[in-house]
């Protein structure tokens, strides 16, 4: 895995046969740059896709970055 800094996301890449598949991972890393646009925007909340799956670290991010105080 590789981090992407403009996407502010880890991925990897793989040829396939001569087709080049693209793989995005979601992480506590990835997941903080998401949670300031929710801020800076005064977005709503998120969406999760598939739950149990996902770095055990992303919900601590979760807990620190979302709960007012």
């Amino acid at each position: 895995k590789v981090w992407h800094e403009k996407a502010q996301v880890n991925w990897a890449m793989w040829d396939n046969e001569g087709v080049f598949e693209y793989l995005f991972i979601e992480d506590a890393q990835s997941l903080k740059p998401k949670l300031d646009l929710l801020k800076k925007y005064n977005l709503r909340g998120i969406s999760v896709w598939v739950l149990g799956g996902e770095d055990p670290e992303g919900w601590e991010v979760l807990k620190r970055e979302t709960i007012r105080k």
